[in-house]
């Protein structure tokens, strides 16, 4: 499948209609259809004329990128970061289709209404940016900040520590078998919905009056100004289940049927 998009250029006083095309790989025709994502998302560029600048700020690119962001979503971690890094490399052929790329990445992998967000192949994306030695220091400081806060309360290590607004305590304070840190906004109607949702869910309920389950509304304008840089808070309401030990289980949920089906799988 080729997307393609029509220009008109001048040749000989007369406009010529050049076509510009991103030629989607082709999968031989005897491979399993299970293995198709993974063959897509190594393959994805192989055609893609990365010196060529006029296709910055096409259609015909970004279409070509939300396809390669949705592919990403069928393939193992470790794939779609080594693809998206690849891609990254590809692109240094011309800094400023270089840089094309690295907006595209932030557009797609991660913007918090994004549907292909991806904080983990977007950290491989800054990781290739921090390293090259073609980016000048000064644009390398946005995605060094960018990456230490990817980089914090991933799923799996321990939650970040900070004085709670409002009371005497600390979040390590807590001692419940989990806490739910719920990152929410004055006005904000969704926090709102997404409170009326976990008060009306049997299951956390279960949780909080048995007193397994501690929830916590934290309002990020009356943190402590240090506080507020530990956590990654684009997008508002945010949630955060942790364990006994205060380790990341759950990282920026929005949704209260993602808390419930950490606990269903209990």
């Amino acid at each position: 499948m080729i997307l393609c998009v029509m220009l008109l250029v001048a040749c000989g006083g007369k406009k010529v209609p050049v076509k510009l095309e991103v030629p989607r790989p082709e999968a031989p025709a005897i491979m399993p259809p299970q293995d198709r994502p993974a063959y897509f998302a190594e393959h994805w560029w192989d055609k893609m004329p990365f010196t060529d600048t006029a296709y910055i700020e096409k259609e015909v690119t970004l279409q070509a990128f939300s396809d390669f962001a949705d592919v990403l979503r069928y393939v193992p971690l470790p794939l779609a970061r080594k693809s998206a890094d690849d891609m990254m490399n590809r692109a240094k052929v011309d800094s400023a289709m270089y840089a094309y790329f690295a907006k595209m990445s932030e557009d797609n992998f991660y913007h918090p209404n994004s549907p292909y967000r991806n904080d983990d192949v977007f950290a491989a994306v800054l990781e290739n940016i921090i390293a090259w030695d073609g980016a000048s220091e000064l644009s390398k400081l946005r995605p060094r900040a960018q990456l230490a806060t990817l980089l914090r309360n991933r799923v799996g290590d321990p939650a970040s520590d900070f004085s709670i607004p409002g009371e005497d305590r600390r979040l390590y304070d807590i001692r419940s078998e989990y806490t739910l840190l719920f990152f929410s906004e004055h006005g904000c109607p969704i926090c709102g919905l997404l409170t009326e949702d976990l008060e009306a869910s049997d299951l956390v309920q279960r949780y909080v009056k048995g007193g397994k389950l501690s929830i916590v509304y934290v309002y990020p304008e009356e943190m402590l100004p240090a506080d507020r840089e530990l956590y990654d808070l684009r997008a508002r309401p945010s949630m955060y289940l942790l364990g006994r030990d205060k380790r990341v289980l759950l990282k920026d949920a929005s949704r209260a049927a993602q808390i419930e089906g950490y606990f269903e799988q209990l």
